[in-house]
């Protein structure tokens, strides 16, 4: 395999060893991995990249997937262009949220479903045959659709097409859909601001919040809302309503390469002309973002400050509660980061008094050993000298008797 640091230059067999560790940071630092166009006929030699998300493989010469065991942290595989036979090899990437399997030689009609990633978010099968070779007809990949999301209920888009909550619901049935709906993506709660148009006098103005997730009866939540926000127009509302709840829900994952996400948020107007907000500026979610509690918290703050001339003094609470909230988040942040802090200074004079007392137990020994090795020493002297004399006084007792 071929990468461009190398291909640029940057690191020689001259350079220093400074040049060749630079290279290895940068390598083990990859997150997306660009090998296409490259006539690759296996997949091969990328044990050393296990902390990379985004790989991409389309337009070689490959005809197996396969060497991906170390890729655990794959978000998202390109294989698309090539002459894959088979789906295989892609069960334990668990991570794994997009893959392009399309223009391959994948025969639909034997496709082993189970082999797909389980929490696959997007899937591209397009351009594969059916049996034989034979160009599948619309029946026949309406067919593997069914397949695969009622085998991967958590697609959000499958062959370009967004998978709605009514599609799952129909290939998964009453029980498997009930059962998809007690999961994760089930209970994964979305939520509209809805900016509520005054229709009688002494009314005012204001934004309402529509909590739902995909496992809800959404005509149900819509006629509730309207009820509870006395809106007179249901026939009218409620469409709306729904349009923009299974939009929220149904919205593709981001393709793009800063990442995977879906946004959850957004504002939305309801009642009249001039009283809608803005779905697409600063107060909605833009897709693809991934956003912390604090974000989540800022971006509420923003939206509701955004609408205060409409909303008057009544956003004030809801408003102060916010910014309350915000600040409650930076203070638990602020508190983690010192308790963190403070664990590792503790840690580190922990493991410094340890030390110590190890140099201090090894000084020790040594000293007793020394002490020991001149008692040895000394007993060793006093026995020789002792049998000297009694060898001395055994010859002046000898003398003396002749």
């Amino acid at each position: 395999l071929t990468f461009p640091c190398q291909e640029s230059g940057a690191v020689s067999p001259g350079d220093s060893s400074a040049a060749a560790d630079i290279e290895a940071q940068a390598l083990v630092a990859l997150k997306a991995l660009h090998l296409d166009h490259l006539h690759l006929a296996e997949i091969d030699n990328l044990e050393a990249f296990d902390q990379v998300k985004e790989l991409y493989l389309q337009s070689n010469a490959l005809v197996a997937i396969d060497n991906l065991d170390f890729l655990t942290n794959l978000e998202i595989l390109a294989l698309n262009r090539n002459s894959i036979g088979r789906v295989e090899g892609l069960a334990h990437l668990s991570k794994l949220q997009v893959l392009d399997l399309a223009d391959n030689a994948i025969e639909l009609g034997e496709l082993d479903v189970d082999a797909l990633p389980r929490h696959l978010k997007m899937l591209d099968l397009r351009r594969n045959p059916w049996i034989g070779g034979a160009e599948a007809t619309d029946a026949e990949m309406a067919e593997v659709r069914a397949r695969v999301i009622g085998a991967r209920p958590d697609l959000h888009e499958l062959n370009g097409v967004p998978v709605t909550v009514a599609e799952r619901r129909a290939c998964l049935g009453g029980t498997g859909f009930d059962a998809w709906a007690q999961g994760i993506e089930g209970q994964r709660q979305h939520t509209l601001y809805i900016n509520i148009v005054a229709e009688k006098p002494g009314e005012r103005d204001h934004v309402a919040r529509l909590d739902f997730s995909a496992a809800d009866d959404l005509r149900a939540v819509a006629a509730k809302f309207c009820a509870v926000e006395g809106i007179s127009d249901v026939e009218g509302a409620t469409p709306e309503l729904l349009s923009q709840m299974r939009e929220m829900i149904d919205a593709p994952v981001n393709r793009s390469r800063s990442g995977l996400g879906r946004g959850r948020r957004a504002l939305a107007g309801l009642g009249g002309g001039e009283g809608k907000g803005d779905t697409e500026g600063k107060g909605s979610a833009e897709a693809g973002e991934e956003w912390s509690a604090l974000e989540l918290l800022q971006r509420q703050a923003q939206a509701l400050e955004g609408s205060g001339a409409l909303l008057g003094d009544e956003l004030e609470g809801v408003f102060s509660a916010t910014r309350r909230r915000m600040a409650e988040k930076r203070e638990a942040m602020k508190k983690r980061s010192d308790e963190l802090k403070a664990k590792r200074e503790n840690d580190v004079d922990h493991a410094r008094r340890q030390q110590l007392a190890m140099v201090q137990n090894a000084e020790m020994r040594r000293e007793e050993e020394k002490m020991r090795f001149r008692e040895i020493r000394r007993e060793a002297l006093a026995k020789r000298f002792g049998n000297r004399l009694r060898t001395e006084e055994g010859k002046e007792g000898g003398k003396a008797g002749s």
